[in-house]
């Protein structure tokens, strides 16, 4: 098995999880006894696929290191990428630019000479947060204004 399948296979079990651990959250609001029901059967779901996720996580990180080697030896494809490893810690704590999310060194069809920008350069990155938090901003006070007429 490959290093992009591992990470195909992760963030599908990951993604997976937060959606079922956002049910335990959600009903922890409407405290009715069917509902407790499916929250435990629920939060022992997610405690049972936990250890596997990780297992997986640790077998990538491997493979990582393993292609980190490789291009350190010079035995990979000229100006090759290793890919990043996913830190354990922070494997289930998922955010947009979490490093699960990022495919570099795993694409085998990208331009390894010229990546993108918004994937290279911190400063196009940090401008696309700050233009995603204007729109935030934008629409939040479009929204705010409905509501002041509406008063």
């Amino acid at each position: 098995m490959n290093a992009h399948a591992f990470k195909v296979c992760l963030q599908n079990r990951l993604t997976s999880r937060k959606f079922k651990r956002d049910r335990i959250e959600r009903s922890f609001r409407w405290q009715q006894y069917n509902d407790r029901k499916v929250c435990t059967q629920t939060e022992d779901a997610v405690k049972r696929r936990d250890p596997g996720i990780q297992a997986l996580a640790r077998q990538y990180n491997i493979l990582c290191h393993k292609m980190e080697e490789l291009v350190r030896l010079k035995r990979a494809p000229r100006n090759a990428i290793a890919p990043q490893p996913i830190p354990l810690k922070e494997l289930f704590d998922l955010d947009v630019d979490d490093v699960i999310w990022q495919d570099v060194g795993l694409d085998a069809s990208g331009d390894i000479e010229n990546p993108p920008a918004w994937l290279t350069d911190e400063d196009v990155k940090s401008g696309i947060k700050g233009i995603l938090l204007r729109d935030r901003c934008d629409e939040e006070l479009r929204r705010l204004k409905h509501e002041c007429i509406a008063l």
